[in-house]
């Protein structure tokens, strides 16, 4: 099944971050056993400085290459873990940002569930006045950024409940456990990932030791995690709200952007940019007719779509 919009955009970031995080240890790792080896096989001493086996001449580099080879594996160990700690925030920020895209794109298709000052033509009837189209955009997503606030949880079940449409049905385990990655979130961004940060009567050593750690297991879970809310939550949207798998939008934006086009044209660049599964032709050239856009067929069947 096709995905919409907001999850392809938070599965392209978990798999940035993902790629990011196991090339960085693969270095990290392989780094730490060539120093050793080289050690092994050049040095008198079996535990030299790195700086000896392999120097180097930036001087941010020279200042953390002084230590012994078995203490700068530590260090990179240790730059694992903070690793996954700082990705978390981005992790999050993420999923965020797709619980409030898919908020805005069903407000697109529903804008009377949502409180309003004025009322707005919805998606695909308002596409055909450019001019209200880019108003209602613009308060959809106003209004995703007023509505969304609280545990994650807690965010979902009012996307849910506004547009009329299912909670995604999973077990109650998933739903605590994302609100106890958005806490360690906030831990993290807030207190400079430690626990005892507002404690100016403890030691420096106190709270230091207090900083938040994430295992390799628990990294896993927080993209496993999120990956499973967006995809369920992605399949009841377009049960319920975006049944045309954004396709007018599609095509309201290709041609608004690029001009006139025949309908294979717009099938390629729809598929490519939108990452749909399967398109026929005929929801192209519908939706196409039902935003107010030209369909002009020539002589040789070919079908072009142009501005009206």
């Amino acid at each position: 099944m096709s995905k919409l919009q907001p999850f392809h955009v938070f599965l392209a970031e978990t798999t940035r971050l993902n790629s990011l995080y196991w090339t960085s240890k693969y270095t990290y790792r392989r780094m730490a056993d060539m120093l050793e080896a080289i050690a092994r096989t050049s040095s008198e001493n079996a535990n030299p400085r790195v700086d000896e086996l392999w120097p180097s001449t930036l001087s941010g580099e020279r200042r953390h290459i002084s230590r012994p080879v078995l203490e700068f594996r530590q260090q990179l160990i240790q730059n694992e873990a903070d690793l996954r700690a700082v990705a978390v925030l981005q992790m999050c920020s993420a999923f965020e940002a797709a619980l409030a895209n898919y908020f805005a794109l069903c407000a697109l298709y529903l804008p009377e569930r949502v409180e309003a000052d004025v009322p707005y033509t919805a998606v695909p009837k308002v596409l055909q006045r450019p001019d209200e189209f880019d108003n209602l955009r613009a308060w959809a997503i106003e209004r995703a950024g007023n509505s969304l606030v609280g545990p994650y949880s807690q965010r979902i079940t009012s996307i849910a409940r506004k547009f009329k449409f299912r909670k995604p049905a999973l077990s109650l385990q998933v739903y605590l456990d994302i609100d106890q990655h958005q806490l360690k979130r906030h831990l993290i961004a807030h207190d400079q990932g430690l626990s005892k940060a507002d404690a100016p009567d403890r030691s420096v050593s106190e709270v230091l030791a207090s900083r938040v750690t994430l295992s390799e297991e628990a990294w896993k879970a927080v993209i496993d995690d999120f990956t499973t809310v967006v995809t369920a939550l992605d399949a009841n949207i377009q049960e319920k709200v975006v049944k045309d798998r954004g396709v007018a939008l599609a095509v309201y934006h290709i041609v608004q952007r690029d001009g006139k086009a025949t309908v294979s044209e717009l099938r390629h660049r729809i598929l490519s940019e939108r990452n749909l599964d399967t398109l026929d032709a005929q929801a192209i050239v519908d939706a196409a007719t039902d935003i107010g856009l030209n369909v002009v067929r020539s002589a040789r069947r070919v079908v072009k779509i142009t501005l009206p």
